[in-house]
């Protein structure tokens, strides 16, 4: 897959849909390419660190450095919701407060993970992440 490309998979429950990500994941790992997961559950990450182990990946000790991985899941959790915002403007479309959420959000997770500032691109990742997720949002006139 082409990393300046987005995508976007739909379909039914249990259509595969997880799993075709999973494999764009690890195969972009593999050939050194960048990618991130966020997810709010453990079991797509832990399927892809199976499939690394699998496919015997860290073998080499430069995959600990390369791969970076945030258990939200552990119990913990964070205090405050970092993509709060007004919904409103949100909802409109409003690109400043779009870019002040994210913006807001990307310092927040910087600050508690110092680690992810040495991460190749996650900055991008997240931001189109999330700045895309925001338009994603039923739209309000």
């Amino acid at each position: 897959m082409n990393a300046n490309m987005h995508a976007l998979i739909i379909g039914r429950t249990r259509s595969g849909k997880s799993k075709l990500l999973q494999s764009i994941f690890t195969q972009t790992l593999l050939q050194q390419g960048t990618c991130a997961i966020l997810e709010p559950h453990f079991e797509f990450s832990m399927d892809s660190l199976k499939d690394m182990i699998a496919a015997k990946m860290f073998k080499s000790q430069e995959a600990f450095y390369r791969l970076i991985y945030m258990d939200f899941n552990n119990g913990y959790y964070w205090p405050l919701n970092i993509l709060a915002g007004d919904e409103r403007k949100i909802r409109a479309y409003d690109e400043e407060e779009i870019e002040t959420v994210v913006e807001t959000a990307l310092d927040i997770m910087t600050r508690i993970w110092p680690e992810l500032n040495e991460a190749p691109q996650f900055t991008e990742f997240f931001t189109a992440l999330w700045s895309t997720s925001c338009r994603l949002l039923p739209c309000t006139d």
